[in-house]
């Protein structure tokens, strides 16, 4: 799919918003679920919230349901959230697990990696693999931030904020921990979040006159 940007303007004075397909357009938005979310890192969680060993979360990158995990080593693993033989979803919310997953359609259990370790009643299939594992994701952690990569072999994140990190610095960005999540309930393109929080315009309506 080609996008044709020809809209744009040189100069400020001549910027336009973007047309309405760019909000509207059903395969406008695939094409950005593709090119710009399952290809780029994306954050789904801070640090704190995995920080013991079998502490998750699971999150919807859209459509794809995945599970956040910290393993007995406490390194951070994300992997896919459908089980390997019906497409149940082994998890749900956030919450801290001993060791394993279980589905709960058949009792198929995943380590806190996504690794398979029992598969019931197929101790005999002499066609059955037992060297599975869930579909893994990329996973970095920047600033107490831990992203995720949907794509093969993606680039390191880190080298690409390293002006972010020093402009952050002096907040101690790292360190701090969540106090409360809050959870709106958005039904409009994600664009217009974005594009509301980017400028600041509105901010002019909540002036006192004179």
């Amino acid at each position: 799919m080609s996008m044709d940007f020809s809209f744009i303007g040189e100069t400020v004075n001549e910027s336009t918003a973007l047309p309405k397909m760019f909000f509207t357009d059903p395969a406008i938005f695939e094409f950005e679920k593709e090119r710009l979310f399952k290809d780029d890192w994306v954050a789904v969680a801070r640090i704190d919230q995995l920080s013991n060993p079998g502490d998750y979360i699971t999150y919807d990158l859209l459509g794809d349901t995945i599970i956040v995990a910290c393993d007995k080593n406490g390194t951070i693993n994300a992997f896919s959230n459908v089980c390997l033989h019906r497409a149940c979803s082994i998890a749900e919310g956030a919450g801290q697990k001993k060791n394993l997953f279980t589905c709960p359609y058949h009792k198929w259990t995943y380590e806190l990696d996504g690794k398979l370790r029992g598969s019931p009643n197929m101790e005999q299939a002499t066609q059955f693999n037992n060297d599975l594992a869930l579909p893994s994701l990329a996973v970095e952690i920047w600033q107490g931030w831990v992203f995720v990569h949907a794509g093969d072999n993606p680039d390191p994140l880190a080298p690409t904020l390293t002006e972010f990190s020093e402009k952050l610095a002096p907040w101690n960005l790292s360190d701090l921990k969540i106090a409360g999540v809050l959870t709106f309930d958005s039904p409009w393109n994600w664009k217009v979040l974005l594009e509301n929080f980017m400028e600041s315009y509105h901010h002019m309506g909540h002036t006192k006159s004179p």
